[in-house]
């Protein structure tokens, strides 16, 4: 277990080989069909496993937005409304019908997510917090290189940012503080051009990259690809809104007990994510 803590929260990442550390027929944290309440049951070594690391955190109440569809949206934990009973009277809150890659924080609450890769966004400002997933359709809206329909945030720090000034009277940008943690590393989150299948869709996608931030695309022309550093599209997404205040660290080139999707032969490996706001 990684655990990083300072006054404001305390972070715990799992990686998926500590899954059977708590429960013996567990390999995976993955939380795509932990969604509603008969799955305390039907997921019994999960539900048996996340209770503990609950108690290991002194954690009795928290909330796991779906965060695969990666829509950039932030929204309230009472918006989470499907709750999952987890032994010593732990809740965990979740809600399918209301897909959000962030929640707002209250005091003593946590948020949880299953992950390979995607970085963790912090942010605080006066008495708020949110705590949010941040992959990379998160962070660019496929909308600017497909036919899609726009959302109203291209990228989920702006969704983070508006969510806040929204939230806290008289707040300024440069009042916030974030943090981005548990990053994939640029130079193994490769898109590549040669392929046949993926090869064209993937070079639209690096292009509307570039063109928003082309800080954070390094291309590789001898090898007919690019990386993409998401570390530094957070990094100025944030500046580009004002905010100065952004400590990034931990990538997950520096804990090789994490997974991401580009480590091994089994991309759905998962990662468990919390945050517990003090």
């Amino acid at each position: 277990m990684v655990t990083l803590e300072n006054k404001f929260f305390l972070v715990s990442a799992l990686g998926p080989d500590e899954a059977q550390l708590y429960e013996r027929n567990l390999s995976n944290w993955s939380l795509r069909d932990f969604q509603g309440p008969i799955d305390a049951e039907s997921h019994r070594p999960l539900a048996v496993a996340i209770s503990k690391i609950f108690t290991k955190l002194n954690i009795t109440q928290a909330y796991a937005p779906s965060v695969a569809s990666a829509n950039a949206s932030i929204i309230d934990s009472k918006d989470l409304t499907h709750g999952i009973s987890l032994k010593g009277h732990k809740m965990l809150y979740r809600n399918t019908e209301v897909p959000a890659d962030g929640i707002f924080l209250k005091q003593g609450s946590a948020f949880v997510m299953s992950s390979a890769g995607c970085p963790l966004i912090i942010a605080t400002a006066g008495d708020e917090m949110i705590a949010s997933h941040a992959g990379i359709h998160s962070l660019i809206d496929e909308a600017m290189y497909t036919n899609q329909k726009p959302r109203r945030h291209k990228s989920v720090v702006f969704s983070i940012i508006e969510a806040l000034l929204r939230s806290v009277d008289n707040l300024k940008p440069e009042d916030i503080k974030m943090w981005v943690l548990f990053s994939i590393p640029a130079s193994v989150f490769t898109y590549r051009f040669g392929n046949s299948q993926y090869g064209r869709r993937n070079r639209l996608f690096i292009n509307a990259i570039k063109e928003d931030c082309p800080e954070c695309v390094i291309e590789m022309q001898h090898d007919n690809c690019a990386q993409i550093d998401l570390e530094t599209l957070i990094m100025m997404h944030a500046t580009r809104k004002g905010v100065k205040d952004i400590y990034i660290s931990d990538s997950l080139s520096k804990h090789p007990g994490l997974t991401h999707t580009r480590k091994g032969t089994d991309y759905k490996k998962r990662n468990l994510i919390v945050v517990r706001r003090k």
